[in-house]
């Protein structure tokens, strides 16, 4: 203070008190103070107390006022007034000093309680994390635990405070290499997080650090042995899931909520052409392209829009996809949104399928619905909905429109005689000469067995007509080889024509089947227009095949027997069956009659088979009266000895009478025996193996020799007379 004072003036003395305790002056100038001072009490004294920082502090002056009198007035003045001036200027610095010491203390006071409340905060927190919260320093030392932490090893905050890990839990601390090295690059400054497994407390854990600016590391352990669980439980879900796909046929491609693909299975890598790998993470839309047919025109489908439309949608039924490599595959399947737990739509999954396979069959059930198998021709159903059309447009533009329906001459014969697969052949080869001799615009069709139809639309006259079905005689008469031989097919033409026939398909088709029965009768191998009379013959026709139905189950066939005579002994050698229709007693229907219709239909087998059974039956009867027996004979038709059912027929017949069966003979034509060699050879031997016998009528009309006839087996021959030659024969001759 003194260097702050310098020298003051003689006899003036000053000190600085607390007021608690004036007896201890805190400062004391008694500089001008005299040495006797202690005995001569101060003539002048002044005292001031001052507040500073909570407490009072007394400032006082005295002078010794001795040597007043040797003092000029003048320099008291002088005196006092810098006395004055001192002390003010002390107490500013007093005051000065004591605010700044205040205000330090006020400072330090507020700081110490900002950081307890800090620290407060930061404690509340960190106990209210679930994971183990701790700091260490630069060498490991802990210098904060959380209660979490605590309580999961059990023990006290001192217990951790100031000590590294190995000093806590000595030889019993956990050690993994990978918290080791996660430590290390912490401490180094640098953020990271790693899995570890704790064999003492058999959790497992997510420890993360983060560096604290200070070489110190933050460091958090979590408890996630929970979750490990759970994604182990995902993960061998999704495993499962994964195996799944791969298993499937079905082609299945999941993508994210933004249309990116995350995963396809090797179903769909093999449909697509794009391998997973190369798909992770592309737009669906650049993976795969799906197009659907419309009007003709293929048009893409954008998946992605799919996708977004967040129900279940199936894709077209024409849809195909485009793969990679541009090839083209029939594809059926669904769109499906993926949904998390809230409901969100979080992704989506395309699943289909190649049906190529399926797709062609299906078109394939659907043209043979339409078409004939055999010939590829369209079928029935197909050929009354174009003549619905070409009647609608013949109608509208009074045009003619013509359908020709045709039958082939003898074709069960053929088809019997040459086998089946030959049959097919030439219905095949007449498939391809109608199509060849008519226009494109026309339509040819297969109604079945050896029936054709060909619909001429908007023709012009009937001329016009009957010049198209000269020429499909002409090209049906062409030779064809079957079967390795040449043959030569003809057929019967019916010609309706709209309006004058008919104005319906169903009246046009009947009309023209009519008229094709018609040509048939009138040596076939031509063509006929229908007419009113044709309609009168066909009912009647129809007519007489319903009443022979009746007729064979009505019993009102009958047998008559012609006699075969040696012309040499003039001795009867045996019979010929021959039968009738007794109609009413007054009315007797002679073959030539009823059997040619009986031949158009199913009947001829029925009479067939009626004619051996009263054959054998009348053998019997015969028999039973003693009377001498001879062969008889029984007239079949072609129909009949080149089906399946002869030697069966016979057989019965034979057994139903119980007669020899030398007793039965089958009378054939020379024209039945030639038609196929094999399957009469078969016929003949079925009948031989049951003792009967076989005749060939009219021999000689044919082309067959006795060459030929002794390759058969032995039969008898009644001989064809012509120019006054007649001869007979066996085989044996």
């Amino acid at each position: 203070m003194s260097d702050i004072l310098g020298d003051g003036p003689l006899g003036i003395n000053f000190a600085l008190f607390d007021a608690a305790d004036n007896d201890s002056p805190l400062y004391a100038d008694m500089r001008q103070m005299p040495q006797d001072a202690a005995s001569h009490a101060p003539l002048f004294t002044i005292e001031r107390q001052l507040p500073v920082a909570g407490r009072r502090w007394s400032v006082r002056y005295s002078a010794d006022m001795s040597g007043i009198d040797a003092v000029a007035s003048e320099q008291a003045q002088t005196v006092l007034q810098g006395g004055l001036v001192t002390a003010l200027l002390l107490a500013a610095i007093v005051w000065l000093l004591a605010t700044t010491r205040v205000r330090a203390n006020i400072l330090g006071e507020v700081r110490a309680t900002a950081y307890r409340a800090s620290e407060q905060r930061l404690r509340t927190i960190t106990d209210s994390v679930p994971g183990l919260v701790s700091h260490l320093d630069r060498d490991g030392r802990f210098l904060f635990v959380n209660r979490a932490h605590l309580d999961w090893y059990g023990l006290e905050a001192n217990a951790f405070i100031g000590k590294t890990f190995v000093e806590v839990f000595g030889d019993n601390a956990p050690r993994d290499p990978a918290v080791d090295e996660l430590v290390k690059r912490g401490h180094a400054g640098e953020h990271g997080s790693v899995r570890s497994w704790v064999p003492q407390a058999g959790r497992w854990t997510q420890v993360s650090v983060v560096p604290d600016g200070s070489e110190g590391i933050y460091m958090l352990l979590v408890d996630v042995s929970a979750l490990k669980a759970a994604e182990d439980e995902l993960f061998d879900e999704s495993d499962r899931v994964r195996t799944a796909l791969r298993a499937i046929a079905d082609a299945v491609i999941v993508t994210d909520v933004a249309g990116h693909v995350s995963s396809l299975n090797p179903a769909a890598e093999a449909l697509t052409g794009w391998s997973e790998a190369d798909a992770m993470g592309r737009q669906i839309n650049d993976v795969v392209t799906i197009a659907a047919t419309h009007g003709g025109a293929r048009e893409a489908i954008p998946v992605l829009q799919l996708l977004a439309q967040n129900p279940i949608i199936s894709l077209a039924d024409d849809a195909v996809l485009v793969r990679a490599d541009s090839a083209v595959l029939p594809i059926s399947g669904s769109v499906a949104s993926i949904h998390d737990a809230q409901g969100n739509v979080s992704g989506a999954v395309l699943v289909f399928r190649d049906v190529s396979a399926s797709r062609e069959l299906a078109m394939r059930m659907a043209h043979l619905a339409q078409h004939d198998a055999l010939t590829d021709l369209p079928n029935r159903v197909v050929l009354e909905d174009r003549l619905r059309q070409a009647l609608a447009l013949a109608e509208r533009n009074a045009r003619m429109t013509a359908v020709l329906f045709i039958d082939l001459d003898r074709f069960k014969a053929i088809n019997d005689s040459l086998g089946h697969h030959a049959g097919d052949q030439m219905l095949c080869q007449v498939a391809e000469r109608l199509c060849a001799g008519v226009r494109r615009s026309d339509t040819v069709c297969r109604l079945g067995g050896d029936e054709f139809v060909v619909l001429l639309p908007e023709t012009g006259s009937a001329r016009d007509v009957a010049q198209v079905a000269e020429k499909l005689l002409r090209t049906l008469h062409e030779p064809m080889t079957l079967g390795g031989q040449d043959v030569r097919v003809s057929g019967s033409i019916g010609i309706s024509v709209f309006p004058d026939d008919g104005t319906s398909p169903h009246e046009l088709l009947k009309n023209a089947d009519a008229a094709m029965y018609h040509a048939k009768h009138a040596g076939r191998n031509q063509y006929a227009f229908f007419t009113p009379e044709i309609n009168q013959h066909e009912h009647a026709r129809l007519q007489v095949e319903t009443l022979l139905h009746d007729a064979i189950d009505g019993g009102q066939l009958r047998l008559h027997f012609q006699p075969k005579v040696d012309a040499a002994s003039r001795r009867l050698i045996g019979l010929e069956a021959l039968v009738r229709w007794q109609r009413s007693e007054s009315e007797l229907i002679y073959p030539c009659d009823f059997l040619p219709i009986a031949e158009t239909s199913d009947l001829i087998m029925q009479v067939d088979a009626w004619v051996m059974r009263a054959a054998c039956q009348q053998l019997r009867e015969w028999q039973d009266q003693g009377l001498s027996l001879v062969p008889v004979s029984v007239n079949v038709s072609v129909v009949t000895f080149t089906g399946e059912q002869l030697v069966d027929m016979a057989g019965e017949a034979l057994l139903a009478a119980g007669i020899a069966p030398g007793l039965l003979q089958i009378e054939i034509t020379e024209s039945q025996l030639l038609r196929n060699s094999e399957r009469t050879r078969q016929v003949l031997s079925g009948l031989k193996r049951l003792g009967i016998g076989v005749a060939i009528d009219d021999f000689g009309s044919g082309y067959s020799s006795r060459k030929h006839c002794s390759t058969m087996v032995a039969m008898n021959c009644k001989a064809f007379c012509s120019a006054g030659r007649c001869q007979r024969l066996t085989a044996a001759s």
